[in-house]
């Protein structure tokens, strides 16, 4: 059985109780800090209640006066009575098409996710889901961006984008234009429009601070792309972390490479985990792959993990493997992503006509932390 995030379980409750009448159109939701009070929780959980409620089309969120019921008796409140989620949209475009584009990754389940999310937030309406490989074309750095023609054919309502690498910015502008657009995962510098990401530099954080509990001092950090929002925000986060600790993050203990590694991998691991000569403990790794080409590393240079070295992951996408493998990982809700960008698609399509300037929404959902044996049980003496 899936274990629920808390954020969704007061979102659960919250909507029950929109949908029942405890909440009137207009009216004021509790505050962040009622809700705090009430569930007992940290304010980063109500916050994501309540951008979740949002995300779906339950309350509108007004700068420095709260968050508002928009209709607890419409489309909203609709999906959880009989019959299944709203179908005004779906009812509009009929027989239309939602693209998820992105490249398509073999080793990961994350897409696999997202599409599962996304089928789900459409159940009900005629919309169906199509996915659109953006792997760049030969001798091409920028991702390849779904043609007018192509959308035209598909009756393309909407689409979710999964950004990797350099984007064409006006590519997308035209794609935005076309139809309501959601990025997940990530953003693309110089380009708006609606988002649903993780809380990475939580993660980030969160991770760095479970090392620091086994008693690690010289923690150290290794990412794989480091123009990626996502690893810079897990940095930022492993930052954090030291900071508070009372440790200044030292440059020899970072390393970050992309693509191609010149020199090799191994001549490189050996200089990163010697740290400028205060050897590593542990080290935060910006994703499960980048983690499981240091563990090969490590076992082929005959050292012990956590023994010798701790090591944690980000991701959690292949969690059968990463049990075997017993790595210490975070663990992000990619199915809650497509279901919330679903969600976005659908209030926007609903709300085509509506009057008044459009305000692109940035939804994070939050990270938890899943402990294996490979972060070890207290650092080594």
């Amino acid at each position: 059985m899936q274990r629920s995030f808390r954020y969704e379980e007061i979102g659960r409750e919250l909507k029950e109780q929109i949908a029942r009448g405890d909440f009137a159109a207009g009216q004021r939701l509790p505050s962040e800090r009622e809700l705090m009070r009430r569930y007992a929780v940290h304010r980063n959980t109500a916050r994501q209640a309540l951008a979740v409620l949002e995300a779906e089309g339950w309350i509108s969120v007004e700068p420095k006066r709260g968050a508002f019921v928009r209709n607890p008796g419409s489309d909203a409140a609709a999906s959880l009575r009989p019959g299944g989620p709203p179908t005004t949209a779906g009812e509009a475009v009929a027989g239309g098409s939602v693209l998820v584009i992105n490249a398509w990754n073999s080793a990961s389940t994350a897409l696999d996710g997202i599409l599962l999310g996304l089928s789900r937030a459409l159940a009900g309406t005629d919309i169906s889901v199509l996915r659109f490989d953006s792997r760049p074309k030969p001798g091409q750095a920028n991702g390849v961006t779904p043609t007018p023609a192509y959308l035209a054919a598909n009756r393309t309502v909407g689409a979710v984008l999964w950004p990797h690498g350099p984007a064409d910015l006006e590519a997308l502008r035209r794609l935005r234009s076309a139809a309501p657009l959601v990025l997940v995962d990530r953003r693309v510098p110089g380009f708006e429009t609606d988002s649903v990401r993780f809380d990475d530099v939580s993660g980030g954080r969160m991770v760095t601070e479970h090392l620091l509990r086994r008693g690690h001092r010289r923690i150290g950090f290794l990412g794989d792309d480091s123009f990626a929002e996502t690893v810079q925000q897990r940095w930022r986060g492993y930052t954090l972390a030291l900071e508070a600790a009372g440790i200044a993050p030292d440059p020899a203990a970072f390393a970050l490479f992309n693509g191609i590694v010149d020199p090799p991998f191994a001549d490189q691991a050996r200089l990163f985990l010697a740290g400028g000569g205060n050897p590593l403990s542990a080290v935060v790794c910006s994703n499960d792959s980048t983690a499981l080409r240091l563990l090969r590393f490590l076992r082929e240079d005959g050292r012990r993990v956590p023994e010798d070295l701790a090591v944690t992951g980000y991701g959690n996408l292949l969690p059968d493997y990463l049990d075997a493998l017993e790595l210490t990982t975070v663990a992000q809700p990619f199915e809650e992503v497509g279901r919330v960008a679903g969600a976005i698609l659908l209030d926007r399509l609903a709300r085509a006509d509506a009057v008044g300037p459009r305000e692109y929404r940035s939804v994070e959902l939050p990270v938890r932390l899943i402990v294996r044996r490979s972060s070890g049980f207290a650092a080594p003496k």
